[in-house]
């Protein structure tokens, strides 16, 4: 997909810090995708939260600055598809870029088969990732030594299907909504999905529809970014502990603050044995602690302004 580039001259890159959820084109690969809006807003630093293959949509995360200290919480969060399954074949990549290896001409399913399989994905499982991955091989990516003819097999993972629903089904595709855990392979899911109803699937579509309880109406459009002034786009970014609100809080003195960041463990009346969020007393979020055994301890600060 061919997006418009910006010639407008800007001021030095800045030190920019926060999240913003961009919803990404079909065609586009989220890196690609990634330097644009990194230039557009002019930041000094930038990275993804999990990357989408190029036919994939959706929400992709984009943590500007001070903001990719916590970006491993958005990698392990959980997510949620809308993926469209087309019935009948298998491709080599499990999706429609592949080449086709098998099909079944003539099948016969109904709605109720295709729920009754749907059950036995459901919950923590052991998943096999596709050998066309951006998972590594003694440091190449495994797509590229499967293009290369060198397919590698990764040992199966974890993961946990946490809801999978089926929204529409006709006889030869299959449109699902699935919650899942970190490290879920969707093509992995139809691939075993088609196995399972003994007619073979792959890919046709997939939307990421969140990340981490992000609301998908939160996320911009390319697009849409570059038709807002620079001051309009800066309102759009999310706050850098919104993705950890879940945990904790602790308000901290600026004198125990100073001493976090000498390196030094302050005695703290809890018990619990947890990560918490920390704020200074104006309510600015200053980074992660550890709590453990009556103590804290940093695990991962904030620069000072």
């Amino acid at each position: 997909m061919m997006l418009p580039l910006m010639m407008t001259q800007y001021p030095k890159k800045q030190a920019l810090d926060g999240i913003i959820l961009l919803n990404k084109p079909i065609g586009l690969s989220s890196n690609g995708l990634l330097q644009r809006v990194k230039h557009l807003f002019q930041a000094q630093k930038a990275g993804h939260t999990g990357s989408l293959d190029p036919l994939a949509t959706g929400m992709l995360p984009i943590c500007f600055g001070e903001a990719t200290k916590i970006s491993s919480y958005l990698l392990d969060a959980d997510k949620t598809y809308l993926v469209t399954g087309h019935l009948g074949i298998k491709t080599d990549t499990g999706d429609a870029e592949g080449r086709v290896i098998a099909k079944v001409e003539h099948f016969n399913l109904t709605e109720a088969n295709v729920k009754h399989v749907l059950l036995q994905f459901l919950g923590a499982q052991m998943q096999i990732p596709p050998i066309y991955s951006a998972l590594k091989h003694e440091g190449q990516p495994l797509y590229q030594l499967a293009r290369a003819g060198k397919a590698v097999s990764k040992p199966a993972r974890a993961i946990n299907i946490h809801t999978i629903e089926l929204l529409s089904f006709d006889q030869n595709l299959i449109t699902l909504r699935v919650s899942c855990s970190k490290g879920t392979y969707i093509r992995t899911l139809i691939d075993d999905i088609g196995e399972a109803l003994n007619v073979y699937a792959y890919v046709k579509s997939l939307h990421r529809l969140d990340v981490g309880g992000f609301a998908a109406d939160a996320m911009y459009s390319y697009e849409e970014l570059v038709n807002m002034t620079l001051n309009q786009r800066l309102q759009c970014l999310q706050a850098i502990d919104k993705p950890i609100s879940y945990m904790p809080a602790i308000t901290l003195e600026h004198e125990q603050i100073s001493l976090l960041r000498q390196g030094r463990i302050l005695d703290y009346p809890s018990s619990f044995d947890t990560i918490v969020r920390l704020y200074d007393i104006n309510q600015k979020f200053i980074g992660l602690g550890q709590l453990n055994n009556l103590q804290l301890k940093v695990k991962r600060l904030l620069r000072f302004d």
